[in-house]
């Protein structure tokens, strides 16, 4: 799964040594990998976002 917010960021559910991430990026370039909700909302906190600022990126087919 992967959102999106204004100011580039993107977060994306990937995983890392086998347990779920979340992966913080600013303009493709890693802010930091966040093991849980209230990590996140630390590195959003930090540029003036909230969990609420993200959208859910929906995948697309090819044709």
């Amino acid at each position: 799964m992967r959102w999106v917010a204004p100011g580039g960021w993107d977060v994306e559910l990937i995983r890392l040594d086998g347990r779920p991430t979340l992966r913080a990026r600013r303009h493709l370039i890693l802010i930091r990998y966040c093991f849980g909700v209230r990590d996140l909302e630390t590195v959003l906190a930090a540029a003036d976002l909230t969990t609420a600022d993200l959208v859910r990126v929906l995948p697309t087919t090819a044709r």
